[in-house]
């Protein structure tokens, strides 16, 4: 019987897995996908990350970025420190997997989780090729596509090198409740266009040919991503089962960021177990994240309903950037600007 069984060998279910090992448990995880594999996400991480994973595969610092505002115009920023970090998400999970067997977890590629049952001290854990008993269960198996606080976006990723003098261009375009992305990677590319607004998903696509066309990028082929933004209502467990990743909605709702917390809803449930508490003090550690996550959904429903005056905001302050950077940087926290910002009120 295993400790601790895991679905979804993400970035959150990864982490949980190695920091459980650590610890001496005996962990399974299971992949319903061959290692490595492909993602839609974008691959790009704050530099916040380095906190938690000082050492991982990268292609890219960011530094400079250029964002694009609604009847104003284009404003660049360079940042002597790396506010974020370029990954190729298919060499970043498996160096998060290997780690985890490196440290004792038992890794099951190629398995279809199928569903559980709870027995009085046990989970019995079922997929497609074999059944496993389990004294408790964790869902890191991702984000669902359903939920009034699920956005969606799509997704195209590149292997050509673009001829531009940033590394990140941002689009605003809250009248729909999101933005266009283009990263530039060095030897490729990802560019996608995000909205969490559902009457406007529609208008993904068509939005993102325009998007990709003002660079002479042909859409091809692209990938649809739901967007499991945090808002208050939502709680970090199914049932009994506790959830981490984007299958907690551990997504900050303004910027999209989702791996750095993540990582740190595994962290939280890692200590958790540690503390001889299994899942039941999940939602006590974990409560400091919801609380940042909580002050980002409210800072993003604020620029959402307000787009003329965030617009104007962003073009005619430097103040926005500074404090997104120094956020990216783990230097501040959104908890911190709604205080500010309550203050001056």
């Amino acid at each position: 019987m295993y400790d601790v069984t895991v679905i979804g060998a993400g970035p959150s279910g990864s982490y949980l897995s190695l920091s459980l090992s650590k610890k001496g448990f005996k962990v399974l995880l299971i992949e319903k996908r061959s290692l490595p594999r492909d993602k839609p996400c974008a691959g790009c991480l704050s530099s916040r990350i380095k906190r938690i994973l000082p050492e991982f595969p990268k292609l890219k610092d960011v530094h400079g970025i250029s964002v694009k505002i609604p009847r104003f115009g284009e404003r660049y920023f360079y940042f002597k420190d790396p506010i974020a970090f370029f990954v190729e998400r298919s060499s970043f999970d498996k160096d998060l997997v290997d780690r985890a067997r490196g440290e004792g977890t038992d890794l099951k590629e190629r398995e279809v989780f199928l569903g559980f049952e709870k027995r009085d001290d046990f989970y019995l854990v079922k997929t497609d090729k074999s059944t496993y008993r389990s004294r408790y269960l964790v869902l890191a198996n991702g984000a669902r596509p359903c939920g009034k606080a699920t956005g969606l976006a799509v997704v195209v990723n590149g292997c050509t090198s673009l001829d531009v003098p940033w590394d990140v261009r941002i689009e605003l375009m809250l009248d729909k409740g999101g933005y266009a992305w283009l990263f530039n990677k060095g030897e490729s590319f990802s560019m996608g266009v995000g909205f969490f607004h559902k009457k406007d998903f529609s208008k993904l696509l068509p939005t993102l040919r325009e998007f990709a066309g003002s660079f002479g990028i042909q859409v091809k082929a692209w990938r649809f991503h739901p967007l499991p933004y945090y808002s208050p209502e939502k709680i970090p467990f199914y049932g009994e089962v506790p959830t981490v990743g984007d299958r907690g909605f551990f997504m900050d709702a303004f910027l999209g960021e989702g791996i750095y917390y993540g990582l740190l809803s595994s962290t939280a449930l890692a200590e958790s177990f540690s503390d001889g508490n299994g899942p039941g003090g999940y939602l006590e550690r974990v409560k400091p994240i919801l609380e940042e996550l909580k002050a980002a959904f409210y800072v993003s429903k604020c620029l959402r309903s307000f787009p003329r005056i965030s617009n104007w905001l962003f073009w005619n302050s430097r103040k926005p950037y500074i404090f997104f950077s120094r956020l990216l940087r783990g230097e501040r926290s959104y908890k911190d600007s709604l205080k500010a910002l309550m203050g001056r009120v």
